[in-house]
């Protein structure tokens, strides 16, 4: 559904995290906290804006293959 772009976001997602951490800005359990409530609010929010998927669209290729 989101192609190789998902991966690069997580990777992002981690990295930042990650460099939070280091910093010790964040500890390991706000980051993981952040990623999650992050990972939620797009759930809620991505469907709401696109609209929702219909079956064709569930079992569609993704762009590009």
């Amino acid at each position: 559904m989101f192609g190789p772009w998902l991966y690069l976001a997580w990777l992002v997602v981690g990295l930042i995290a990650w460099s939070r951490v280091r910093l010790r800005e964040h500890s390991v359990a706000q980051t993981v906290v952040g990623a999650v409530l992050g990972a939620a609010a797009a759930g809620v929010v991505f469907p709401l804006v696109r609209g929702p998927l219909t079956a064709a669209q569930w079992t569609a290729e993704p762009l590009g293959r």
